[in-house]
């Protein structure tokens, strides 16, 4: 998959949807939120050199937030790092 740009107020993702891949930021802003009894919460936001989505692919739940771009946004698949979680679960486990 590789790089990819996410225009501004785009999804990434939803919370409660099924998910295995994590992301890096190369440039951009990424909110991530939940849903609360009173609507949406921001519980952060990603920027360049952050990766978000990093739970999916450990613990293959659905999506614990939701992910949008703030602004035009350029991000990567983290399938190397993705693979090394698994391993490292699986051994855990």
């Amino acid at each position: 998959m590789g790089l990819r740009e996410i225009q501004s107020r785009r999804g990434n993702f939803k919370e409660g949807r099924p998910g295995h891949k994590a992301y890096i930021v190369h440039s951009g802003l990424v909110e991530i939120s939940k849903v609360s009894p009173t609507g949406e919460c921001v519980i952060g936001y990603i920027g360049a050199g952050e990766i978000f989505g990093e739970m999916a692919p450990i613990d293959e739940e659905p999506r614990m937030a939701s992910a949008r771009a703030l602004r035009d946004t350029v991000r990567d698949l983290l399938q190397v790092l993705v693979q090394a979680l698994r391993s490292v679960s699986d051994r855990l486990n």
